[in-house]
């Protein structure tokens, strides 16, 4: 395990922390929940594979087309809650920066 884990980890911890502040029924509505949990998951998957945690779901390696596609989906995700979720949007950003620091 490289020192990048622990800390994308850690971030992910937060992520969770800062979604689970938000005030139900608020400006953040159930779909927005349900893709932070997805993207949470997939980014468990990720660690998963790198760690070798042996995974169902998991392949080997992560393709180009893998990491891009989850890129872009953080991208997102942070320009949808900047305005009314900063410390959301940092946090995904924070672990955007980690995976991209991974390689993932």
């Amino acid at each position: 395990m490289d020192d990048e884990t622990p800390r994308l980890r850690a971030l992910l911890e937060e992520l969770h922390g800062e979604l689970s502040r938000l005030p139900p029924g608020g400006k953040v509505n159930d779909a927005r929940r349900a893709q932070l949990d997805e993207l949470k998951s997939d980014v468990e998957r990720l660690l998963a594979r790198r760690e070798g945690t042996p995974d169902a779901t998991a392949t080997a390696t992560t393709t180009p087309e893998e990491r891009q596609h989850l890129q872009g989906r953080l991208q997102t995700m942070v320009a949808g809650f900047e305005g009314a979720h900063p410390q959301l949007a940092s946090a995904i950003e924070q672990t955007m920066n980690a995976l991209s620091n991974m390689g993932l």
